[in-house]
């Protein structure tokens, strides 16, 4: 019954449906189009009560849910299911106050629960229960992680309560950690006990946030997230998968003299352990224990050498004090050391931290240094692919010897990749080096440019670091690259070993007397056209012979794309077959 215009409900009205379900509220075209009350039987003579927007007869637009049970839900609604951002509330749950977050299709896909003493626990994450029994499995995970939390104790002290941002254009963190957020999160803790005042780092650093242990990714996540997707373009769209397969690797082209050495660190972290920020004097040690052990296992001539702990080391006991002297001095000078300045955390400095240097000086590893441990293997010359092949042989090495210590592994994840402190370096945690002489390149003020234009970057001026000194070239140039999240090691490698071929063509280009580069340089432009037989591409080498130009021949570019599998190759080969002329198509696009 209601307003009728064309024998149809337009207008206010109600309807009783046969399975005694009924509708009050706003007609249009004889559906439910509006505002309304819907009611929906349920078990045990009682109904679910809908109060909100319809559209077409669907629950569509912003409403409230009553369930039979008590529960309810308050939020957005798309086709008749829970879609967009809404909260769940549990009639009658012990502790539990309500979640809070975003739904699809009628199930929660992010978001948190908060609980009646303030505390709040992330979802998914911490808190699960994502499946047809969502609202029961949800509740039951959420109560057995909030009997956990109950019990867990702040590994030390939080050093301020109130919310401790100053300035928020400082760094990443401080844009994203507002003062309501700061609450949300601060009294949550990891199993291991890392708060959130583990993570916050308020003095000059880069990012202004770290990782205290694996959880912090998933516990801190409301915070974690978004400054992750400020640091790393891929992070949004894509997760990281990691390729540690040597066999997968170009084979680099001769390069000669220009390339002196090549680099490859590689930074990792335990699970079962907390990262550096957060861990303690005897999970340290036992990091360090294990590390020592895997090292000493490996008899590969490149990898054998020795342990030496920092000086003033209490935590070996057979090198009680840590290193001598003159050990310090060498590994000093070779650039092997490290200091507080590169440690994020320096408590009980400097017990269980050191350097395991190969005899070959080619294998290097800092331990609990900022990371667990960053590995860094070089070699002389252009061999990426066997120097890629030693650093897995380590890693695996590693692996297997602290499966045997216990609960312990490479910290990883399906989403992240490999886990670390530094955020920067979240993905595959590697970065590689190549120190080059390109005396004709470096002379170039766009040197910068052209290397940035083949994934590649001059490596910046710091503490143990060298770069390009004078305008002569006479001194090595270091190439770096740091592995952006969302890309493989093989396949950055791959690139690495393009981009540095690709750069010794350039200067050997230079080398032979070229002045200009076509990729960067202005330069003449002199075309050669005639009809079959005039000789076009013997005057066209002629003349860039002559004025050092570079040769582009319109017949070679094709003859080059006839054994490519592409709609152009085989449009190319067939008018080869019919003795036709090529279409200007096709020249234009080979």
């Amino acid at each position: 019954e209601g307003t009728y215009r064309n024998d149809q409900l337009n207008g206010k009205g109600s309807r009783k449906w046969p399975n005694g379900g009924t509708y009050v509220g706003q007609w249009k075209h004889n559906k439910a189009n509006g505002i309304g009350t819907e009611t929906i039987p349920a078990a045990d003579g009682k109904v679910d009560t809908y109060t909100g927007q319809f559209q077409d007869d669907s629950r569509h637009g912003q409403g409230v849910m009553t369930y039979a049970s008590g529960n309810y839900y308050d939020g957005e609604w798309v086709g008749g299911k829970r879609n967009g951002a809404g909260k769940f509330v549990w009639a009658n749950v012990e502790n539990i106050d309500h979640f809070r977050g975003s739904f699809v299709d009628d199930l929660p896909s992010n978001g948190q629960v908060l609980f009646v003493d303030g505390l709040t626990a992330p979802f998914p994450g911490e808190v699960e229960g994502a499946g047809e029994n969502w609202i029961v499995d949800l509740c039951s995970s959420a109560t057995g992680w909030f009997e956990s939390a109950k019990e867990r104790k702040a590994r030390r002290e939080a050093p301020y309560d109130a919310y401790p941002i100053k300035d928020a254009d400082k760094n990443a963190m401080t844009k994203v950690l507002t003062e309501d957020l700061w609450n949300s999160l601060r009294r949550r803790l990891t199993a291991e006990g890392v708060g959130l005042h583990d993570c916050v780092l308020l003095d000059n650093h880069p990012v202004g946030l770290v990782a205290g242990s694996v959880a912090c990714y998933t516990l801190f996540r409301e915070l974690f997230d978004p400054v992750l997707a400020s640091l790393h373009p891929k992070y949004e769209t894509a997760s990281h998968v990691s390729d540690l397969d040597p066999s997968k690797l170009k084979t680099p082209a001769a390069v000669g003299e220009i390339i002196q050495t090549c680099t490859i660190r590689i930074d990792r972290c335990f699970s079962g352990v907390p990262f550096g920020v957060a861990i303690n004097s005897e999970e340290r040690r036992q990091v360090e224990s294990m590390l020592v052990k895997a090292f000493s296992s490996i008899e590969d001539p490149d990898v054998a050498g020795a342990y030496f702990p920092l000086a003033g080391s209490e935590s070996v006991a057979d090198q009680a004090g840590g290193m001598q002297a003159h050990e310090q001095s060498a590994l000093e000078a070779d650039g092997f050391l490290f200091s507080k300045l590169d440690c994020t955390d320096t408590r009980e400095w400097p017990d269980a931290r050191g350097v395991f240097c190969s005899t070959t000086k080619q294998t290097v590893a800092q331990i609990n240094a900022q990371e667990h441990c960053s590995l860094t293997a070089s070699c002389t010359g252009f061999g990426i692919p066997g120097l890629f092949l030693r650093v897995v042989k380590v890693l695996k090495a590693i692996e297997k010897t602290v499966a045997k210590e216990g609960d312990y592994a490479f910290a990883n994840s399906d989403r992240y990749g490999y886990l670390l402190c530094n955020l920067l370096k979240l993905g595959s945690g590697m970065t590689v080096e190549v120190a080059a002489r390109f005396p004709r390149l470096a002379r170039r003020r766009d040197i910068a440019k052209i290397v940035e234009t083949f994934g590649l970057g001059l490596r910046s001026e710091g503490r143990n670091m060298q770069r390009l000194k004078t305008p002569g070239g006479t001194e090595v140039m270091r190439l770096q690259m740091e592995v952006p999240y969302g890309t493989s090691e093989v396949e950055a490698l791959n690139t690495l070993i393009v981009g540095i071929e690709e750069l010794v063509k350039l200067e050997r280009a230079l080398m032979a007397g070229r002045r200009r580069l076509w990729m960067f340089d202005e330069f003449p432009k002199v075309v050669v056209a005639g009809p079959p037989g005039s000789n076009r591409k013997q005057l066209a080498a002629a003349i860039a012979e002559q004025c050092k130009l570079p040769l582009v021949s319109i017949g070679d570019l094709l003859r080059q794309s006839l054994g490519e599998e592409s709609a152009l190759a085989t449009e190319a080969r067939k008018c080869l077959v019919d003795g036709a002329l090529e279409p200007s198509q096709i020249l234009i696009d080979s």
